[in-house]
């Protein structure tokens, strides 16, 4: 089983610019792939949520300041800690390298949440925000 993948033409606005939507690329069940040098300017915004789905041996070695850890292996686990998570607020999932992320995301998109990034390459390339 594949995940598919599109690209859509930039959504020009009046001053010409594009769409901040239309500089990501959409993934499978309305889960966009949130590229590294997003990252920051996705996280000034107060409301957005950033999920950690590694394992707490993962989370030990280190993490990406302010992420909520909700282990995705553990699936009782990570579907209970996502009711602490707002439905109608952005959220930012990742992993180590992308992976348990995409399906994490998928099934917070599959189950209400409106607005659900993966973040590209997960925290193994995060370069700690510069």
């Amino acid at each position: 089983m594949g995940i598919l993948f599109s690209c859509e033409s930039p959504n020009w606005n009046e001053t010409g610019e594009t769409d901040k939507a239309a500089e990501v690329v959409a993934q499978k069940g309305g889960v966009v792939l949130l590229p590294q040098n997003k990252l920051d300017e996705k996280l000034k915004n107060s409301q957005t949520q950033l999920v950690d789905v590694r394992t707490i041996e993962e989370v030990n070695l280190g993490t990406i300041p302010g992420a909520i850890h909700m282990d995705y292996l553990d699936q009782a686990t990570f579907q209970t800690a996502s009711q602490n998570l707002d439905k109608t607020r952005p959220v930012v999932v990742y992993c180590a390298s992308g992976n348990r992320s995409k399906s994490a995301a998928l099934w917070l998109s599959e189950n209400g949440f409106t607005e659900v990034y993966d973040l590209e390459g997960g925290y193994n390339s995060w370069d700690g925000g510069h």
